[in-house]
């Protein structure tokens, strides 16, 4: 695949989708939960599938086609997860471009580091507890 036609892509689809869900906004919250589940589930299922099998992409498809389902399916069923991945997913965004942007080369632990804390403050806020 090529990698600079990815990147090329990634920033004007990100902001596409970005408008569509600010502008749709409450209607497509299921849609962007599990759509955002299935990315952060994939990408972790090919992780662990790349471990499992260093020389075997069928295995990390695979991997990264039931891990994408799981998230999906738990961040509709489980609501409150579903947006602490979101956050996490928007943070680890946020990290990747600094990292990119300053020059330093990514670190993956600084970047999981960045992502859940972008989304823990908002899990003790009272805005979430139901009345």
């Amino acid at each position: 695949m090529n990698n600079e036609l990815a990147v090329d892509l990634s920033a004007p689809l990100a902001a596409a989708v970005g408008l569509l869900i600010c502008f749709a906004g409450y209607r497509l919250v299921k849609i962007t939960l599990a759509l955002m589940g299935f990315i952060a589930g994939a990408t972790g299922g090919w992780a662990v599938g790349l471990a499992l099998a260093p020389n075997n992409s069928t295995i990390a498809l695979a991997c990264a086609l039931i891990a994408g389902v799981i998230f999906a399916i738990l961040c509709v069923w489980l609501f409150f997860f579903g947006v602490f991945v979101l956050g996490a997913c928007a943070g680890a965004v946020v990290a990747a471009a600094l990292f990119r942007a300053t020059g330093y080369p990514v670190q993956a632990l600084l970047i999981l580091i960045v992502a859940v804390r972008a989304r823990s403050p908002k899990i003790h806020d009272n805005t979430f507890h139901r009345v």
